[in-house]
Parts: C-alpha cells; structure tokens; sequence
C-alpha cells in the first residue's frame, strides 16, 4: 500500500512545484534524489511525462504527486499536448468545454497510479 501524501512531504529532501510540463528535459535535469514533484491539475502534458520517465524518477527515489480536480478531465477525442492551465480554467468556468482536451482521462490517470512512486492529491480551492 502507498504511504500517505503527508509521509512523501514530510520525507522528501526539497519540493519542487510543477505546474504545467512544457520542456521535460530541463526538469529531469534539475531533479535530484528525494525530490517530490507536485503536478497541479492532470494536464495531458504531464501525463505524456509521467508516462515517459516515471521509472527513471522511481529510480532515483523521486514521488510524483499528481492534483486531481474533480469533473475537470478529457472524455474522449483528441488532447491538446500542451496548455496554460489558468487559460483553460478560466474556459471552463465561462462554459467552454473545450477546454477539457487540455486534462488527462480518468483512466489515463488510473495508469500512472500504477507506478510505485505516482501519488494522487486532491485539487483545492
């Protein structure tokens, strides 16, 4: 059983916040063993990162904390690579669905969960 968000904060030796993935090797190179990660919002971008290098992050010991806010996820049809993530809330909350080919799909999510060091967080207000 994965330990408990708290248990990772606590315990990871710096905390980087990532909003949005838009140049992957830049981030993998400023990362160090201990580190946690924090994806805010499930952009269809970080999922195209997680699923490209969360097992070279797992190897060096690195937790991926990936914020899920609730109906805000791609049904189906085709996802935007990449997206501001403010832009598309503010699409959102104006009634441009749209805006949710910017997001991951639940089940896009529920792979990543799969990965030893893949935490999920909850998306507060």
């Amino acid at each position: 059983m994965k330990k408990s968000f708290m248990y990772i904060a606590q315990h990871a030796s710096r905390k980087l916040v990532v909003h949005q993935v838009l140049d992957a090797k830049s981030l993998m190179s400023k990362l160090s063993a201990g580190d946690l990660v924090f994806f805010d919002d499930c952009l269809y971008s970080q999922y195209l990162f997680l699923k490209e290098n969360a097992e070279e992050l797992a190897q060096k010991s690195i937790a991926c904390v990936v914020s899920f806010s609730t109906k805000i996820a791609r049904k189906d049809g085709c996802p935007l690579l990449y997206a501001i993530c403010a832009e598309c809330h503010d699409k959102l909350h104006s009634g441009d669905m749209s805006a949710l080919q910017a997001y991951m799909t639940v089940d896009e999510l529920k792979e990543l969960l799969c990965f030893s060091n893949v935490y999920l967080a909850c998306h507060g207000a």
